[in-house]
């Protein structure tokens, strides 16, 4: 003869309380979500008809939606990564750097600048050199790592000051602004050369 309980034993074990709690819950909840289907399964017009509204209420949020999927983090720091024409010494390097932060500082109002620092050329260790994502291929390459002081405007703004200033004033050095190392790489991004030729056709008479 077997002897079935219906119902759990009282227990004093506080663990098994919260155990028999969450069932309990759980339960009720899983038959109100079963009558719920229920009701809608019997008027598929008026389920059909709200899931429609629903989905129509959703658009208002786009306004309020980022359009990154990690969107970006004003830390007050820009990475910025230098190459000038291959081949050049890191001496030569360097005096083009020192032209390029000189230019920084005329741009970014110096109240906002907290300081620049370069580090131009290969790094003496292979180790260094593996755990640097910047793209530094030579003795042609810096990076730049600008920091703003914590009352600064978005540097966004300034990220699109410098790239449109330095690319006109510094012809030949190629500018690129880093992204965070999840960006970096999800991306994988890289300086492309990009050639444009125009034929020309001439009209003989």
């Amino acid at each position: 003869m077997w002897i079935v309980h219906h119902a759990p034993a009282q227990t004093r074990n506080p663990f098994m309380r919260v155990h028999y709690a969450f069932e309990r819950g759980f339960a009720r909840t899983r038959e109100r979500y079963r009558v719920f289907l229920e009701a809608r399964v019997a008027r598929p017009g008026l389920f059909v008809t709200l899931f429609l509204l629903c989905c129509g209420a959703s658009m208002l949020l786009m306004p309020f939606l980022g359009r990154d999927f990690f969107p970006a983090v004003d830390a007050g720091t820009i990475a910025l990564h230098l190459r000038a024409k291959t081949g050049m010494r890191v001496e030569e390097t360097a005096v083009v750097t020192d032209r390029v932060d000189t230019r920084i500082r005329q741009l970014i109002p110096a109240g906002e600048l907290h300081s620049i620092i370069d580090n131009i050329g290969l790094p003496v260790s292979g180790i260094n050199l593996s755990y640097s994502n910047t793209g530094t291929i030579g003795t042609s390459d810096a990076d730049v790592l600008i920091t703003l002081t914590p009352d600064h405007h978005p540097s966004a703004a300034y990220v699109r000051k410098l790239r449109r200033t330095l690319t006109d004033e510094f012809p030949g050095v190629q500018f690129a602004f880093l992204s965070d190392r999840i960006q970096s790489a999800l991306s994988v991004s890289s300086f492309t050369a990009t050639k444009m030729r125009r034929r020309a056709c001439c009209a003989l008479a």
